[in-house]
């Protein structure tokens, strides 16, 4: 297990502003939180890797903005929209590798009373496109993570497990606070 800190931690602080102050607090060990699409690309994302390395800073894992969107994006029945998400969590994972990153932090679809089991066909189906993300962010040396989130299906531990049973390149990452706020800690 690692220990760091989010940049999120700083919101709504530009990524830049964000370094210095997590190097001056002890932490070396760093999430990126993406609050944009235009820190995914040149001039800043060059500039977010100079700030790291002046700072001293491990980029451990990145997280995406669209966090909010995965399953609308990556989990609906309306393909081409999934094929787009395929392609702007290639983005993400571009970041990823030019920072270093070998984590992408992964939210994944909303918890609501029409969604809280899935049926075989469905579940088949978001399983597939779990093993598809998994791939493209092979790629480019990055793995996603499974994030515990209150409001989301990954609050549930059966579903966690399901994932684990179904997906095996999936990695995990323990929210603690998310954890509580769920009723699991």
């Amino acid at each position: 297990m690692q220990v760091g800190i989010s940049t999120a931690c700083f919101y709504p602080d530009a990524l830049e502003e964000t370094f210095s102050h997590i190097a001056d607090m002890g932490f070396k060990k760093i999430e990126i939180f993406f609050n944009t699409e235009s820190e995914l690309h040149d001039p800043v994302i060059s500039e977010i890797k100079n700030l790291v390395g002046e700072n001293g800073l491990e980029v451990i894992s990145i997280h995406p903005y669209t966090s909010l969107m995965e399953g609308m994006l990556l989990f609906s029945d309306y393909k081409r929209r999934t094929q787009d998400g395929f392609e702007q969590y290639k983005r993400y994972f571009e970041a990823a590798k030019k920072l270093g990153a070998k984590y992408l932090t992964f939210h994944g679809e909303r918890l609501t009373p029409e969604n809280k089991i899935d049926k075989k066909e469905v579940w088949e189906r978001k399983i597939e496109c779990y093993h598809k993300l998994c791939s493209i962010a092979k790629e480019f040396d990055v793995t996603v993570a499974q994030e515990n989130v209150a409001w989301c299906k990954s609050s549930s531990p059966e579903y966690l497990k399901r994932l684990y049973e179904d997906v095996k390149e999936l990695r995990y990452t323990l929210d603690l606070k998310q954890g509580h706020r769920a009723g699991h800690v």
